[in-house]
């Protein structure tokens, strides 16, 4: 009954469940139940809404499916759940024109009239104010398996829980509200109850010992022989190694395969790097990009290319050819250090600036602005300054 009056006030103020099941129906610690799993809810009408007041009209409700599927998934769990020959399931049962906006309340009204109201109980200990609230299951499963225990282990309600049978009979309970939390199945939980006691009755750790004793019994003899065997070799081979062999202090350091990188800035490069002068900047790392091209240092390049973009591909290209033996080259698509190196005379200006990017001309040799042959595009990130981009200028004669 107070599920549908739960379900009548969703409805009232525009708001349809959408998973009303028996996983969804839960009871706290007063035994009272509890609608939950909302994941799947819908909104159909405008919020917030004024008490005693609706969200939609009767007729709009009518119209919703959403509130049809939850009607249609109610009218499911009670009959699941009340007796067969009860008034309300003959009801529920019969067909007939179900009107949207009563029909919750009508069901609680009928469901209300059966029997006075009273809390759920579980046959389990009370678990306190602050308990987990316990899943509905539409048989009696739990109530099953909780005299089933009781029958299994010999225990009965007055055993005092100070001795042997009485710490079986707590474990047994405990394990009992676990597997009813988890919706366990039946077989998993009869092993659950049949571990739990022995454990109690024997403790953990002549368990665990028994287990291992269980599990190692059926190996042959002939096979620990041989282990045994094996195991005295490895020793025996182990004692005989002259000392020094495995290592020691004595034995030279391995030579490094892979030369470090070179330090791409010194302390002044890096603050022009990580500051807010865009020009300052692009000297330091057209500079520190000659040096890790002359390198060969690819790694040495993710302090000077923004990583992913056409200028570390590029460079790393140019790299990979000199590794193998090349030249460094100067292609239309991407300029080499023959353009930017430091040795060349270069003059940088700001064509233009948009927040953190910025698009620079490059003039080499006694060129004027008109006569620049690069564009270079830097993008300042959070650890400062880096090249997005480097290409030739093209300019257009009218």
């Amino acid at each position: 009954a107070p599920l549908c009056l739960a379900v009548t006030e969703l409805h009232r103020v525009g708001v349809a469940h959408g998973g009303i099941r028996a996983s969804s129906v839960h009871f706290d610690d007063r035994g009272a139940p509890v609608l939950t799993s909302f994941g799947g809810a819908e909104l159909f009408g405008p919020q917030p809404v004024a008490p005693q007041t609706a969200s939609v009209t009767p007729a709009q409700l009518a119209k919703e499916k959403s509130v049809a599927n939850d009607l249609d998934a109610l009218t499911t769990l009670c009959i699941a759940t009340l007796h067969p020959g009860s008034d309300v399931a003959r009801w529920l049962a019969t067909p007939r024109e179900r009107e949207s906006h009563i029909f919750a309340a009508e069901l609680a009204d009928r469901i209300f009239r059966l029997s006075a109201a009273a809390p759920v109980h579980f046959g389990a200990p009370s678990w306190g104010a602050a308990s987990a609230l316990i899943p509905l299951r539409l048989n009696d499963a739990a109530t099953d398996r909780h005299t089933g225990a009781q029958e299994t282990t010999g225990l009965s309600a007055g055993d005092p829980l100070d001795g042997p049978s009485g710490r079986v009979r707590a474990t047994a309970e405990a394990a009992e509200r676990f597997s009813v939390i988890m919706h366990m199945p039946e077989a998993l939980v009869s092993s659950v109850f049949e571990w739990c006691s022995a454990v109690a009755e024997r403790g953990p750790v002549s368990m665990a010992v028994r287990r291992a004793k269980d599990a190692l019994r059926p190996v042959r003899k002939q096979v620990w022989i041989f282990a045994g065997l094996v195991a005295a070799c490895v020793v025996a081979v182990v004692a005989m190694m002259p000392p020094g062999s495995g290592g020691g202090a004595g034995q030279a350091e391995p030579r490094a395969l892979i030369s470090p990188a070179p330090t791409p800035f010194s302390s002044a490069e890096l603050s022009a790097i990580t500051g807010d002068d865009p020009l300052t900047a692009a000297s330091a790392l057209l500079d520190a990009r000659d040096e890790c091209i002359e390198a060969l240092s690819i790694l040495c390049l993710d302090s000077v290319d923004q990583h992913g973009s056409a200028a570390m591909e590029a460079d790393a290209v140019q790299v990979r050819l000199m590794q193998e033996g090349g030249v460094a080259y100067g292609s239309q698509t991407f300029p080499s250090t023959v353009l930017t190196g430091s040795t060349t005379v270069r003059q940088l200006a700001i064509v233009e600036r948009l927040g953190d990017s910025v698009l620079l001309s490059i003039s080499v040799g006694e060129e004027d602005a008109a006569g620049a042959a690069l564009s270079l595009l830097l993008i300042k990130l959070e650890e400062g300054w880096r090249i997005r981009d480097l290409t030739p200028m093209v300019h257009t004669t009218y």
